[in-house]
């Protein structure tokens, strides 16, 4: 029998302020499963996922093991899918505590694990897409599962249609720009729209953010740019539409590279960007705090150099951003940084072989705006995972309350 080490902890935050308590459960796996992995189902507890390791005509059973917040079995339900297949993306809607789970397997199989956390019942979809597609950023809503796609080189947004297995995949060339000058950079499915964010490149130093609206069967409206001009590239993209105005805000980078070097905030209305503010993640409060102090003295004496030069220094990171929310005077934003683990190990005589080994998630930033994006307040906290997932996921529910921000990360 496996033993399996969970941990959780629990946090905090009340503006400037953050405390964190930390509880862990072991407890016993079947042996004939295998490749566990967990997710959070919010106040409805966990929701724990494996492959089986008998295969009956090309199939394989694939478990589904629900636990109430004090870690006890609550049911356990079992799915058909096809032999060899691999753990993709894992999605939680936080309002309806459903899971939905993304596998694939060769010959262009994929199949969505939907787990209801109320009713406890599991049902799978199983659809036909080319095997060499690279999905991310899933989404989930109204029955409809929405994914960044890229296949050949091109960038597109693929959706399924949960209910009658139909795919659809749009891809966004426009004017004189090849495929290959096209990025998606992000996309967001509204009430009665998708927001589609593209990068096109000019040139090899020029890169202009273009919105595209379509509606929510994916047929394409209008598009219009945004940023020109702009050092700033825009890497992760979350909005709040109101009325005839877009509030946006995410991530920025400068550079050909997409990695995230602080927070932006703007507003866009009647197809113009009214303002934007970037805040460099090294000027708010205690971002470097989960790297030994040795190393946070470094950052800051090269901080010192590069300004007594009219200069910014900048730090590249990974970061997993969550919706941005409206409250009473303004917006909150929440994003999780991680990095890539690579290993090495002797695949021959002298020759030495490099594997992915999941993404290790370093610490999160929380930060609060006004509604003409003056930064309130932020603040940054460490987390760690000692089971990486290979999949970018978000491990923090948050909820907001009377007497500050409670999160839950596990």
């Amino acid at each position: 029998m496996k033993k399996y080490l969970l941990s959780f902890l629990f946090l905090f935050v009340l503006h400037m302020l953050s405390a964190q308590q930390e509880a862990r459960i072991e407890f016993d796996l079947r042996d004939e499963f295998h490749n566990e992995k967990v997710a959070t189902l919010g106040d409805k507890g966990l929701l724990i996922q494996s492959f089986g390791s008998t295969t009956k005509k090309g199939m394989i059973q694939f478990s589904n093991e629900f636990f109430s917040t004090d870690l006890k079995s609550l049911d356990k339900k079992y799915v058909d899918i096809a032999a060899r297949s691999n753990f993709g993306l894992v999605y939680f809607d936080p309002q309806d505590h459903i899971n939905y789970s993304l596998l694939y397997a060769i010959r262009d199989y994929w199949v969505i694990i939907k787990a209801d956390a109320n009713t406890r019942e599991v049902e799978k979809l199983e659809f036909k897409y080319d095997s060499r597609a690279s999905l991310s950023h899933m989404f989930v809503k109204d029955d409809k599962a929405y994914f960044r796609c890229v296949i050949n080189k091109m960038d597109k947004l693929l959706i399924v249609d949960l209910k009658s297995g139909n795919v659809k995949d749009i891809d966004f060339e426009f004017d004189k720009f090849r495929r290959t000058d096209i990025t998606l950079e992000d996309y967001q499915v509204l009430d009665d729209e998708i927001v589609v964010y593209v990068n096109a490149r000019q040139n090899k130093r020029e890169e202009n953010l273009y919105l595209f609206k379509l509606n929510l069967s994916g047929d394409k409206l209008e598009h219009y740019p945004l940023t020109l001009a702009f050092d700033e590239k825009l890497i992760s993209i979350s909005t709040n539409k109101m009325g005839d105005k877009y509030i946006l805000s995410g991530t920025y980078g400068k550079g050909r590279k997409s990695m995230s070097q602080g927070l932006f905030f703007a507003e866009v209305k009647n197809k113009k960007l009214e303002f934007i503010e970037f805040y460099n993640f090294l000027y708010l409060n205690n971002f470097t705090s989960y790297l030994p102090d040795t190393q946070q003295k470094k950052i800051e004496r090269k901080k010192e150099v590069k300004e007594s030069q009219g200069k910014e220094l900048t730090l590249n990171y990974n970061i997993a951003l969550h919706p941005i929310k409206e409250v009473a005077d303004g917006y909150e934003l929440l994003g999780e940084a991680f990095y890539p683990v690579f290993t090495k190990y002797m695949c021959g005589e002298n020759r030495w072989c490099t594997t992915f080994d999941g993404f290790q998630y370093t610490h999160a930033v929380m930060a609060k705006f006004d509604r003409k994006g003056k930064l309130l307040w932020d603040a940054s906290f460490e987390m760690w995972v000692e089971n990486r997932p290979y999949y970018i996921k978000r491990f923090i529910t948050k909820n907001t309350n009377p007497l500050g921000i409670e999160m839950v990360f596990g």
